[in-house]
């Protein structure tokens, strides 16, 4: 039976009542809070018989489900803490949440005695790795037999003294329930909380007695609660100010190229909210030159002549800059993203998108993010010379090399921002020679926020832009190609021809955008101190549109509010650099590779370290942690998906533990195992092609041309395609049907072009009979 989070507080204790009329597994309260006491009150025990039902609580137990059996962990959605995450309010509690419990064999036995004293400590607080004290042998005259009668009789007596507290209990809590309904709301919220916090420690005491009785046969083996048990625990408060990171510009150290500027009049579209058509589909009439409209091959580009991406543990600029400013860490957009990301989500709780602004084709579409937004990430720490740095790492399943979209932004990058002449200097059909290299770096951001320099590529710029003038260009493909990347030549006809729809629409790419990339997009513009991002609507052959994003605008989207960005991602910021920390203090000045996986429903986040290049015996051994977050705005409790809401007005702190798992390495690598398959993507064979042919075809998609390792064939990536994939791929079909008639149609007219551009050297050629459908 699951709860709502506005159910009674009668309901809770009668789910207690079924817990023990059912399972007889019991909880052991040691406190009880009201509104009128708030004393930690120890409760006597009561003769040993066992009590009476109660009427009212027995009268529902037979229809709730029972409680789970008491060495399972305790569940953050069990009913009887429903309400435990609305109503965290006022202070951090003085003692320690039951989560936090450390359970040692002797104060096992103090709490069945109802005298447990919870540790206080709100630092660090180390379990002791050395196995426990071997119980004493029994004497020889006693018999086994004897000793399981007289541990089975002493467990029952236990059991019942329980049973008997645990009525006495409920008692009370129906009494304080009827007080907390006579009150306002908030005083409600806060004495229920109080009850509820009460019920989950007794709910962990009598577990750790039940795990001691059924494993004291199993001498020298260690007490283990699940997630509530672990070997290391770290505790602090981020905090609006003191904590948050500032961010310090630093010079770079070697001579950059300048910042590009847009070509073909594209900076009318920076000014111009809303999606500006390249043509407009009614009129026909171009907005810009007609030769951006069709994309070049991308097999047909010289990547060799342009600068390649540069990783963070290859970058000697950012490793100087590092020692210079005494930092610990680097890294670039690209690798840093995924793990802000990940942090987001667990502080956010994923928080919903703002899509009041989408028409009603979208009233009952989802505005929750995506799942490849929410795919755990993997990174791997390079450490070199007291400094780590940050690399990406892809999935085992990933395209990597194979993906044309990744390619494909590159070359449209300089499409865009190159005039055609300087342009075709880098396509393979002009000689080498005549293009030149400068030995000049592109231009980059390089920034320091606490122990962090982060490195961010600077696209783009216009000095008419507010603040730094500073954008990004991404170029996003339309929705068939995304989803259905192998097939993309064939998705290339798919046509957007309108504002508003849910398909063939830039309302659909916008939505899409959304959900999939303006968290990554926010984060990556405000390391690199930019004012958006300029997006170019494709399908690999033709440009439909550009759109200027304000980052204003995206934090709108995300957040509803867009104000609340640049707190989120300092507080992101400023997690990252505590979990970087714990992540290397497992593994001081070693190489590691880590996976990030969070638990938003939980408000948690999951990492698995392990050292890179391991030459010890065995499995290189692999450290758990569980990070959880509890937000407070004005020193009250928030759920994460409010706090936007109360932003920037009032004060963001959040209360965060990181626990190191003292589970066993089998078990610690099964969860690692079911995170890696998260990463895993199926991807459908493209048309008329069987899995045999497909090995060959992987061999052969080289869009680098640069003879660079490629990933594996690995035939379990791949399958036929289903329902969804065909009925994209039709419209891609119908859509290139529509256009070779509106080519022909045009055979004969002129071209007319929006006067505004300048079109200076440029030679306008209508279409003739032989032209063809890009």
């Amino acid at each position: 039976m699951s709860l709502s989070r506005n159910a009674p507080l009668t309901t809770f204790i009668q789910c207690l009542h079924a817990s023990i009329s059912t399972q007889r597994r019991v909880f052991l309260p040691t406190t009880v809070s009201t509104k009128k006491s708030r004393s930690k009150a120890k409760l006597k025990p009561k003769p040993k018989s066992k009590p009476k039902a109660d009427a009212q609580l027995g009268s529902t137990s037979t229809q709730l489900k029972p409680v789970k059996n008491a060495q399972q962990p305790l569940d953050e959605s069990s009913p009887f803490l429903s309400h435990a995450n609305e109503s965290r309010s006022k202070v951090h509690r003085a003692q320690q949440p039951p989560s936090q419990i450390q359970v040692s064999p002797a104060n096992a036995k103090e709490a069945a005695n109802g005298t447990s004293k919870l540790a206080t400590d709100s630092k660090v607080k180390v379990k002791p790795t050395g196995p426990p004290a071997q119980p004493s042998a029994p004497p020889a005259a006693v018999s086994s037999s004897s000793s399981r009668k007289t541990a089975k009789q002493s467990k029952k007596e236990q059991k019942l003294q329980l049973l008997d507290r645990i009525f006495t209990a409920a008692k009370e809590e129906r009494t304080a329930a009827e007080n907390i309904n006579n009150t306002s709301n908030a005083t409600k919220a806060e004495a229920l909380q109080a009850l509820i916090s009460d019920l989950k420690e007794s709910y962990t005491a009598e577990k750790a007695v039940s795990d001691l009785d059924e494993r004291s046969e199993s001498p020298g083996k260690d007490i283990s609660l699940g997630p509530t048990s672990y070997l290391r625990r770290i505790e602090g408060f981020l905090k609006p100010s003191a904590d948050e990171p500032v961010m310090q510009d630093l010079a770079p150290p070697s001579e950059q190229k300048s910042i590009a500027r847009l070509a073909h009049g594209l900076d009318r579209v920076l000014f111009n909210p809303g999606v500006y058509w390249l043509q407009d589909p009614r009129s026909r009439v171009y907005n810009f030159p007609p030769w951006i409209q069709t994309i070049p091959k991308v097999q047909d580009f010289a990547f060799d002549r342009v600068e390649g991406f540069v990783t963070s543990s290859v970058d000697t600029d950012l490793k100087t800059l590092a020692k210079q400013s005494h930092a610990r860490y680097t890294g670039s957009t690209s690798s840093l993203t995924g793990m802000l990301s990940q942090i987001y989500l667990m502080l956010s709780r994923e928080r919903n998108i703002d899509a009041s602004t989408m028409s009603a084709a979208f009233s009952k579409e989802p505005v929750c993010f995506t799942p490849g937004q929410k795919f755990p990430v993997a990174v791997k720490l390079n450490y070199e010379d007291g400094i780590y740095s940050t690399d990406s790492v892809a999935g085992e399943s990933s395209v990597g090399d194979r993906n044309v979209l990744s390619w494909m932004g590159t070359m449209l990058e300089k499409f865009l921002t190159l005039p055609e002449e300087e342009f075709k200097l880098l396509q393979r059909t002009s000689p080498a020679s005549l293009y030149q290299k400068d030995g000049k770096r592109e231009a980059y951001r390089f920034v320091k926020t606490g122990k962090y320099v982060m490195r961010s590529q600077l696209d783009c710029y216009d000095p008419r832009l507010p603040g730094t003038g500073i954008f990004d260009i991404k170029t996003r493909a339309a929705m068939p190609i995304r989803h259905d990347i192998l097939n993309y030549e064939e998705n290339s006809g798919y046509h957007i021809d309108k504002q508003h729809g849910l398909i063939e629409s830039f309302e659909r790419e916008y939505y899409d955008l959304i959900r999939s990339a303006f968290l990554k997009y926010s984060f990556q513009a405000r390391i690199g101190n930019m004012d958006g991002v300029l997006v170019a609507y494709h399908n690999t052959a033709r440009i439909f549109g550009f759109q200027y994003i304000p980052l204003e605008e995206m934090d709108q989207r995300l957040y509803g509010n867009k104000h609340a960005g640049p707190l989120v991602f300092e507080k992101c910021v400023a997690f990252l650099e505590v979990i970087m920390d714990e992540i290397t203090h497992h593994f001081p000045e070693q190489t590691v590779r880590c996976m990030w996986d969070a638990e938003p429903e939980n408000g948690a986040l999951n990492i698995w370290i392990q050292p890179n290049g391991w030459v010890g015996l065995g499995e290189s051994p692999m450290v758990e942690l569980k990070i959880i977050a509890r937000n407070y705005v004005d020193d009250k409790y928030v759920e994460g998906w409010k706090v936007a809401d109360h932003l920037p007005d009032q004060a963001w702190s959040v209360n965060y533990e990181i626990l190191t798992s003292s589970s066993d390495q089998h078990d610690i690598r099964e969860r690692y195992r079911q995170a890696v398959e998260k990463q895993n993507y199926i991807f459908d064979l493209p048309s008329g092609v069987n899995i045999n042919e497909m090995e060959e075809l992987w061999q052969q998609m080289d869009f680098g041309g640069n003879g660079a390792p490629l990933s594996p064939f690995k035939p379990e990536m791949f399958r036929k395609p289903g329902y969804s994939t065909k009925m994209k791929r039709k419209l891609a079909l119908e859509g290139k049907e529509r256009l070779e008639r509106l080519e022909q149609e045009s055979i004969g007219k002129p071209v007319v072009v929006y006067d505004a551009v300048d079109l200076s050297g440029l030679e306008v050629v209508q279409p003739s009979e032989s032209s063809t459908v890009a």
